[in-house]
């Protein structure tokens, strides 16, 4: 399901953090703040609304069932030059 969704880059982006900040099902309002800050830090907010990229990772969360998949289809499209880079971020 997510694959159908989730295919630019600045989505990948997107909904990586929101599977780090609310993979717990819990979203609490720092991790909205951080979330935000690092967006408007690296200007994804112009590609993406953040609002709508909230509400469907939260029509696909309950699908993920293979977690290393779902981040290894993230990784792939976002193709940094190393994925280490992604966790400094």
């Amino acid at each position: 399901m997510y694959r159908e969704i989730v295919t630019r880059r600045a989505e990948a982006y997107c909904h990586l953090f929101f599977h780090c900040c609310m993979g717990d099902e819990s979203l609490v309002r720092r991790e909205t703040a951080f979330t935000v800050a690092k967006y408007v830090e690296g200007g994804l907010n112009a590609n993406v609304d953040l609002i709508d990229e909230m509400y469907r990772y939260r029509v696909y969360r309950p699908y993920i069932h293979n977690e290393s998949d779902f981040l290894n289809y993230l990784v792939r499209i976002i193709n940094p030059a190393s994925p280490i880079t992604l966790y400094f971020y």
